[in-house]
C-alpha cells in the first residue's frame, strides 16, 4: 500500500508541473492504467500493473503487479535502429509471489531469469502501425535452501510455465483531434515447451488515448 501511495503521489507531481510531456491512459481486457513520459523517465500507474522506466533506446524497468506482490526488473538494449525496423535486446528477473512456486520445507523458489530478442517493424500512412516479434527464453529458478539459508541457481522446470514464449504485439495509432491520438492494441503470446508442443495462448486487446498534460489542462481549464 505504501509503495502505491507513493507512485500516486509521483503521479500527480507528473500531472501539475509537467509541461507537455506525453500522456496516456490504456484499457484492456487485462489492465488499466495512466502513463506520463518526462524527458527518459515512463511512469505507469495502474491496475494489476504499476512501473517506473528510464531510459529510452535502451532501458531499466521496474514493474510490480500489485494483485499478487510480485516484481520484475527488467534491462534492454537496442542495437539496431534503421527506418522502419528496431531490433533489442534483454533480461528479466521476476522475483516476489511467483505463480506455481516450489515450495516445501528444504526449498523455496524466489526468482526466475528470462532473455529475450525482440523486433519492432513500424509504418506510417494514414495512421502509424507498429508490429512487434519477441521471443524469450526461461533460463533459471533462483532457489533457496531454507535450512542452510542459500541461494542457488538451477534449470528451469515449473509446472504450468513452458520454458518459451513466442510474442506477436500489433498496434495502430489515428490522430484523431490537435493533441489527441486514438490507439488499439492486440498483443498474443504463445508459449510453447522445447518439443514444440504449444499451450494455450494469451490475448490482450486495448484502447488508449495519448496526449500531453498541456493540452489535457487545456480541455480541463
Amino acid at each position: 500500500m505504501k509503495a502505491k501511495s507513493i507512485l500516486f503521489l509521483i503521479s500527480i507531481f507528473f500531472f501539475t508541473v509537467a509541461s507537455a510531456f506525453p500522456l496516456k491512459f490504456y484499457i484492456s481486457n487485462v489492465q488499466a492504467a495512466i502513463e506520463v513520459k518526462a524527458f527518459s523517465l515512463t511512469l505507469k500507474v495502474g491496475y494489476p500493473y504499476s512501473s517506473l522506466t528510464l531510459g529510452n533506446d535502451s532501458y531499466l524497468k521496474v514493474e510490480a503487479k500489485e494483485s499478487t506482490s510480485t516484481f520484475y526488473f527488467e534491462g534492454g538494449w537496442r542495437f539496431l535502429k534503421a527506418k522502419n525496423i528496431s531490433l533489442l535486446l534483454g533480461a528479466q528477473m521476476k522475483m516476489g509471489v511467483l505463480e506455481n512456486a516450489l515450495s516445501n520445507d528444504r526449498i523455496q523458489e524466489i526468482g526466475r531469469g528470462y532473455a529475450w530478442l525482440k523486433t519492432n517493424i513500424f509504418f506510417k500512412g494514414t495512421g502509424e502501425f507498429d508490429t512487434a516479434l519477441s521471443y524469450s527464453r526461461f533460463l533459471t529458478s533462483a532457489e533457496k535452501n531454507v535450512s542452510k539459508d542459500m541461494v542457488f541457481l538451477s534449470p528451469p522446470n515449473v509446472k504450468g510455465e513452458e520454458a518459451n514464449k513466442l510474442n506477436v504485439d500489433i498496434s495502430y495509432v489515428l490522430d484523431i483531434d490537435k493533441g489527441f491520438s486514438l490507439g488499439l492494441v492486440c498483443n498474443t503470446s504463445f508459449p510453447f515447451s522445447d518439443a514444440f508442443i504449444f499451450s494455450s495462448p494469451n490475448l490482450e486487446i486495448g484502447i488508449f488515448l495519448s496526449t500531453t498534460t498541456e493540452e489535457l489542462q487545456k480541455e480541463i481549464y
